[in-house]
């Protein structure tokens, strides 16, 4: 299973399309956004695909993205988020707590560990955790998004 990754998308409508293209032409399965959409509107450009998504901290307006959510028919998991997708277990945050994420990646119960917030991308294993952050479609020198294989835990970060 391939999954797309993004976080940080901030009302940046253009750039999400940009990033959504590359989803539907790589075959990606299922959404993960790891929080900061900043706006209501931008959550219109994932009606149709399978969306799982957190809140950021420029996320205030909680109910009515969760309203939102629900209208398109993705499911909005507060702060915190988790799923079991291909055998493997997901937790996703936005990261701005920062001793959550920590208490999160070291704690050993998750194969993977998906959050945003430094708008950075990376990849590093901590144990058996593979921690993933797809990097930002806004705010940042490079533009980027996580395509990740499930069965291998392979991922690739995509410049949009």
């Amino acid at each position: 299973m391939l999954i797309g990754v993004l976080s940080d998308t901030h009302g940046n409508t253009a750039i999400t399309q940009a990033a959504l293209a590359i989803f539907e032409q790589r075959h990606v399965e299922k959404l993960i956004h790891c929080g900061d959409l900043d706006t209501v509107e931008i959550l219109s450009l994932f009606s149709g695909w399978a969306v799982h998504l957190v809140f950021g901290n420029m996320d205030v307006d909680h109910d009515a993205i969760r309203d939102a959510a629900r209208m398109i028919g993705a499911q909005c998991h507060d702060e915190f988020g988790s799923v079991r997708w291909g055998g493997r277990e997901i937790a996703f945050l936005h990261g701005h707590q920062r001793r959550v994420l920590r208490q999160t990646i070291a704690s050993g119960r998750w194969d993977l560990v998906l959050h945003g917030h430094s708008h950075e991308p990376q990849v590093r294993r901590v144990g058996s955790t593979l921690v993933v952050n797809p990097g930002a479609l806004y705010r940042a020198s490079m533009h980027t998004v996580a395509l990740i294989d499930l069965s291998r835990l392979d991922v690739e970060h995509v410049s949009i």
